[in-house]
């Protein structure tokens, strides 16, 4: 059975993540509507989705409000954020670029909106790791957690945040030693829309180094 008014709208469903969240067994059970938000053509899993693909990031806001204006006020919507491009992207498109601000620029909708049950966001620990594979990409996933941080989101009920560890398949070099299944991790954000946890980090080592560089505010 389906969970009852409970509806999820994941923005960046072409990202590697996204595609391991929605092979979850029964995931379609867990919601009663997919909304999917892309700014290509949508490349994956084919169901019962509401695909929202080739989207301008311009109008991102529109669009989101759009989605939760359409159903019933007693619904709620979980958010699953996981837009960034990866590394290797083309980030001197304009295109790919202001895709890549989605995040900065929801994250206040999502904080006060009565539909929202909760709004995940997907960080990464390689922005927490100084002189290391510096770039546009470590640049915005560094800005998305002081901006989560530092402008009072962590005190939001709605919104919470994650700083993912390197997830396999995908991770090469040193970044092995520290690294996850990415299925471990899409069931544990599945999990984590139904906790109050704000702030969700890796266990282990990279989990405590994670937790003395935002306490001594490396980062």
């Amino acid at each position: 059975m389906k969970t009852r008014n409970k509806n999820i709208i994941i923005i960046g469903s072409n990202s590697k993540f996204t595609k391991s969240f929605l092979n979850i067994k029964d995931i379609e059970k867990k919601y009663s509507k997919f909304f999917l938000i892309s700014h290509r053509k949508y490349n994956g899993k084919i169901s019962n989705f509401n695909i929202i693909q080739n989207v301008n990031p311009l109008y991102i806001i529109e669009i989101v409000e759009n989605i939760l204006n359409s159903t019933d006020n007693h619904e709620k919507f979980d958010v699953l954020v996981t837009n960034t491009p990866p590394k290797d992207a083309n980030y001197s498109s304009d295109l790919v670029f202001e895709w890549a601000l989605t995040s900065f620029k929801i994250m206040n909708l999502l904080s006060y909106s009565s539909k929202i049950n909760l709004a995940i966001f997907l960080g990464s620990c390689l922005s927490f790791i100084p002189l290391f594979r510096n770039g546009i990409y470590k640049s915005i996933k560094k800005n998305e957690f002081v901006f989560y941080n530092e402008l009072g989101f962590d005190m939001s009920k709605n919104i919470s945040f994650c700083i993912l560890p390197p997830l396999d398949p995908g991770t090469k070099g040193i970044g092995k030693l520290f690294s996850e299944p990415m299925s471990f991790w899409s069931k544990k954000i599945l999990e984590e829309f139904n906790s109050c946890n704000k702030l969700i980090l890796p266990t282990g080592i990279l989990g405590l180094i994670i937790k003395i560089i935002i306490f001594l505010k490396f980062i």
